[in-house]
Parts: structure tokens; C-alpha cells; sequence
């Protein structure tokens, strides 16, 4: 059971940190294309959180770039989803994510397997942004 609520956090924090690099990373560095999601008409939690904190003008402009998944679109969004915090808190509650994750670790004894884990934890925040 402790594994099972660990891994689920993990995963849930990889999501969340995969989501903020479509916004802020280039494909030379995580084979990522910026923007993709969008593109695609996903709404990410920094596209949620951005939406929820911006002006009704802006929400306009956000559900026209969903719908319409122009290329055209990807900066602005961009420059909105900075604007309103989304890729920091996205990232703030990855971080949460795997640090719930990890407390479930702690009911085992120090062995290489529990390592690995815990570094692996650790990668999944800190993947290049």
C-alpha cells in the first residue's frame, strides 16, 4: 500500500513537471516541441491555473487558442501563463507531490532499493526546465 500511494504521487508530480516544460523548454533539450499541448487543445495544470487567475479578456484569448490549437497562439499563452504564475505553482505542487511520496518511503530500511527510489524522486522535479 505504501508503494502503491508513493508511486501514484510520483507519477502525478511527473505529469505536473512534464506539463510546465511544454511551456518553458526547447526541443533540442527533452525532445519536447514548446507549446505542443496546446497545440493539441490539453489544458495543463499551468494553463488551469492561468485561467482561473486572469482577466475574463484573457480567458477569451486562452479558449480560442484551445480550440482553434494555432501555432500563432503559443507565445501569447505562453507570456500569460508566466505572467500568472502557472509553471511556478505547477512545479510547487510537483514538488509537494513527491515529498508525500517520499514520507511513504519511510516505513523501510535503508537499502539501495529505497536509494534509487528517493533519487528518483528527485530527478522527476528536477528534470531540465
Amino acid at each position: 500500500e505504501a508503494l502503491t500511494k508513493f508511486g501514484m504521487r510520483l507519477g502525478t508530480a511527473f505529469q505536473l513537471t512534464d506539463d510546465t516544460l511544454d511551456y518553458v523548454t526547447r526541443e533540442d533539450d527533452c525532445g519536447k516541441t514548446i507549446g505542443m499541448d496546446l497545440k493539441e487543445g490539453k489544458i495543463t495544470l499551468p494553463l488551469i491555473r492561468t485561467f482561473k487567475k486572469c482577466t475574463p479578456d484573457e480567458k477569451d484569448r486562452i479558449e480560442k487558442a484551445v480550440q482553434d490549437g494555432g501555432e500563432d497562439s503559443v507565445q501569447e499563452i505562453t507570456s500569460l501563463i508566466n505572467t500568472y504564475k502557472g509553471i511556478e505553482y505547477s512545479l510547487e505542487k510537483a514538488g509537494r507531490l513527491v515529498e508525500e511520496g517520499k514520507s511513504f518511503l519511510e516505513i523501510f530500511e535503508d537499502s539501495t532499493p529505497k536509494k534509487a527510489l528517493l533519487a528518483i524522486s528527485d530527478y522527476v522535479i528536477q528534470r531540465k526546465l
